[in-house]
């Protein structure tokens, strides 16, 4: 399948757009592939999404695997709480999911915050 299109920040999708390109892309991807070129700097923001007035960016590290135990997560939660929790720097910028509020290795999304 390969990764899935670069998508901008001056062209960000909304969340339902972005389950849709994860679970097209899932349905195709083999073990292993990534979303994003893992060329230069993997850990590049690929996909800009906006929700509920924010934008987030999911980074071109993530893998298939990680985009599998999301969309696991969307199946018995639709509507999958997002919340901005303390990355391993400190930083709270990066993404966790549902009520207890989750991470998942290899599904890298985070806010971009504002400067």
């Amino acid at each position: 399948m390969g990764m899935i299109r670069r998508i901008r920040k001056d062209e960000a999708i909304t969340r339902a757009e972005f389950d849709s390109a994860l679970k097209a892309w899932f349905d195709g991807a083999n073990p292993g592939e990534w979303v994003g070129d893992r060329g230069g700097r993997g850990q590049a923001p690929w996909i800009f999404v906006r929700d509920l007035g924010r934008v987030f960016h999911l980074n071109a590290d993530s893998n298939r695997e990680g985009v599998r135990e999301y969309l696991g997560m969307l199946t018995t939660s639709p509507n999958l709480e997002w919340t901005v929790v303390l990355n391993r720097n400190g930083t709270p910028n990066k993404v966790a999911f549902g009520p207890d509020q989750r991470t998942i290795s290899g599904f890298y999304l985070y806010v971009v915050r504002p400067r």
